[in-house]
């Protein structure tokens, strides 16, 4: 495997919302895949306040990205498909986990979830909260690198896609950052 790099993006360039977008349709079974990912990645890159983060191969470009929202932006919208979601003002929503299939379980997803704790704490917020796929394992390596994560709830049908997620909430303490580099300039 080539050599990975973590990185924050605030800028949207049109380059890199092509990117994601590809990602996207590389990442997802057809079913849960998202309907407009050029406007998608575009309006989560435009907004003040989200986090993206990438982790870029010089071989493969962009292999994985996070994105999240404070969670008081988008609870009212997800709880047509949660109706116990609640607001949290010093709460982040992880919105979207996408890593290429061929660089999973290799240590991206980790790094990326432990820069995001790192950011997330950065930023203030107390809580990091997300509906994790539990078909690809997703809520396994969640409980693994956030012990103090609480499982909450499953959702059976989330977004209409037939496929039951669980919803988390998570201090912004992430395991791995124990056993990975625990500052920013490390983590790039």
């Amino acid at each position: 495997m080539s050599a990975l790099e973590i990185k924050i993006v605030a800028d949207c360039d049109e380059k890199l919302v092509v990117q994601l977008a590809q990602l996207h349709s590389s990442a997802f079974p057809a079913n849960m895949q998202l309907s407009n990912p050029i406007e998608y990645f575009m309006e989560g890159l435009r907004e003040k306040g989200t986090i993206n983060i990438i982790l870029q191969s010089a071989q493969h470009g962009i292999v994985g990205h996070f994105l999240a929202y404070p969670q008081s932006w988008v609870f009212r919208e997800l709880r047509k498909w949660d109706p116990a979601m609640e607001d949290n003002p010093k709460g982040l929503y992880l919105e979207i986990i996408q890593i290429l299939p061929e660089q999973r379980r290799q240590g991206g997803a980790t790094r990326l979830f432990g820069r995001m704790a790192l950011e997330a704490k950065r930023r203030g917020f107390t809580s990091l909260s997300m509906h994790a796929r539990k078909m690809n394992g997703m809520d396994e390596m969640i409980r693994k690198l956030f012990p103090e994560s609480r499982f909450l709830r499953t959702v059976e049908n989330w977004l209409g896609k037939g496929e039951p997620f669980e919803y988390i909430e998570t201090p912004p303490r992430c395991n791995a950052l124990n056993r990975r580099p625990t500052n920013e300039k490390e983590l790039e």
